[in-house]
């Protein structure tokens, strides 16, 4: 007689499909890996949620106001400005490196024929929860602006603008302000004035220094439309310094909005 067959393992079908334990190494892999998939996802989220844009209005009409000028001053204290386009729409771009920090801001939007506003707004990036990133403005963070338009009486809208340097090179020499006559009557023969107030950073010490120069007088003569520039008495160097410079226009003449005749200019360290 044969002897018997030893008994044949039993294969339990169960013990086929149960995991093999993985590697330390190989889970760090794969986390590795999910977050180097999703990294560039939330990196374009943020610069995307960064970013402040909005429209501006006609308060009677609701029209848009092509042209306006929106300025911020942040919770930093950074200022920055931009043009509407001629859509009325304006945007503020973190990659551009001008979107305002988070927190309150104060803002001043201007346009000729109107009367200039100035607000404050809270920025949080972080309310956007219908958006998506098949449309990435809807990350933007929205605030929108009416201007009412100025009365239509007899007087002229002189508003600050702009500085520049004279002799016209960056960083040196008597900073002059940019005065325009938005109308829309002509201005022609009255006295005017530039008062300036100047806080200058040294760089290597952080030391900050206040002082405001003699304020300039000057005859205005400027038609409906026109532009030019008045000096400030405001000497810069910004191999050594970088100042922020505020600067009001006044004159003896029916002006209709008072608050666009001061200017403030942040002027980087070279």
């Amino acid at each position: 007689m044969r002897p018997a067959a030893p008994p044949r393992a039993r294969t339990n079908s169960a013990s086929k499909n149960r995991s093999v334990p993985m590697s330390g190494a190989f889970v760090e892999r794969q986390r590795l890996w999910r977050i180097g998939a999703v990294a560039p996802m939330v990196a374009v989220t943020m610069l995307a949620s960064a970013c402040m844009g909005g429209v501006v209005v006609d308060d009677a009409t609701g029209l848009r106001v092509p042209g306006a000028t929106v300025r911020y001053t942040d919770s930093q204290g950074t200022i920055h400005r931009v043009p509407a386009d001629g859509t009325g729409a304006y945007r503020f771009d973190r990659v551009a490196g001008v979107a305002p920090a988070a927190g309150p801001i104060t803002i001043e939007v201007r346009a000729p024929g109107y009367a200039t506003l100035t607000t404050t707004r809270d920025v949080d990036y972080r309310d956007n929860p219908g958006a998506t990133l098949s449309d990435l403005s809807s990350f933007w963070e929205i605030q929108n602006f009416a201007l009412k338009p100025l009365p239509a009486v007899n007087g002229s809208d002189l508003e600050a603008f702009d500085t520049m340097w004279l002799p016209p090179y960056h960083g040196s020499g008597e900073l002059q302000l940019w005065v325009r006559n938005n109308g829309p009557l002509d201005v022609a023969g009255v006295s005017g004035r530039i008062d300036c107030s100047v806080e200058e950073t040294d760089v290597a010490t952080g030391n900050v220094t206040r002082f405001s120069p003699a304020p300039k007088t000057a005859p205005i003569n400027l038609a409906a439309g026109g532009a030019t520039t008045y000096p400030t008495g405001v000497f810069t160097h910004t191999n050594t310094a970088s100042y922020e410079v505020s600067c009001t226009i006044t004159a003896s003449t029916n002006d209709l909005d008072l608050p666009n005749n001061t200017f403030i200019e942040q002027i980087p360290h070279d």
